[in-house]
């Protein structure tokens, strides 16, 4: 955002234009992960913002990138993110054998700190490196390859 406008407005305006979508639908994604599939979810979402992490890519790296297009990416991914928290949180147990939650609830705690802590300095090396066009696309790769993995986990039979 700093990139293509230079103003710190701008990018408080992406962060609230996620922000609020994920806020309003994570009660909504809540729901759909207790009623529905949660591997179907995860899937579905990380392909979501797999894509819109790729969209924003190209926009960048063919130098089309407008200011509204980010603002309603960021919607979409707010909104993907807000059925996926849920769903991936639900999951875990189903996959942990009970003895082992609280362990592998503190690891997953622990590595989500630990990635908000070093993503952004990564992400910031990598942009400054590279260019925020190829940190996306590198960054959409991510999400489907995410969705892979989700793909291939095959949950135990109750």
């Amino acid at each position: 955002m700093v990139e293509l406008t230079g103003s710190a407005l701008a990018v408080g305006t992406f962060s609230i234009l996620y922000r609020i979508p994920y806020l309003v639908f994570q009660i909504i994604g809540g729901v759909y992960a207790d009623r529905f599939d949660r591997r179907r979810i995860l899937l579905f979402t990380d392909m979501v913002q797999g894509l819109v992490t790729l969209i924003f890519a190209w926009l960048v790296l063919t130098g089309n990138v407008q200011i509204w297009q980010v603002y309603c990416l960021a919607v979409v991914f707010g909104v993907a993110e807000a059925f996926f928290s849920p769903a991936f949180s639900a999951l875990l147990p189903t996959l942990v054998p009970k003895e082992d939650l609280v362990s592998a609830n503190a690891l997953n705690s622990v590595t989500r700190q630990l990635i908000g802590i070093v993503g952004p300095a990564l992400g910031g090396f990598l942009v400054a490196s590279v260019g925020s066009g190829w940190v996306a696309l590198f960054d959409s790769i991510s999400f489907f390859i995410g969705a892979l993995g989700v793909w291939l986990i095959r949950l135990p039979q109750v």
